[in-house]
């Protein structure tokens, strides 16, 4: 983590669903993702995204959104936050 960004790796399980209900939103950060492994659904209010192994994916500040893993293998996903958030 620095002043201009943080980054991680998240490993969504099958069945798992990021947050559970509702969605997330980061107002002030703009966030990039890389599916190391595995699919993933990415969400947002305007509809759903399936995204696989090698997809690199941005969304905008602002944008309510969620994942969720529909398949049977885990999914691993590197984001990356800039600005970073408090925690």
């Amino acid at each position: 983590m620095s002043k201009l960004m943080m980054a991680g790796i998240v490993v969504v399980n099958p069945g798992q669903r990021l947050p559970a209900e509702g969605y997330s939103l980061h107002e002030s950060s703009d966030e990039l993702s890389y599916v190391v492994e595995g699919e993933i659904v990415f969400g947002t209010v305007s509809g759903e995204t399936l995204l696989k192994a090698g997809d690199l994916f941005f969304n905008p500040r602002g944008t309510k959104h969620y994942v969720r893993n529909d398949g049977d293998k885990p999914c691993r996903v590197i984001w990356v936050l800039s600005p970073p958030i408090k925690l």
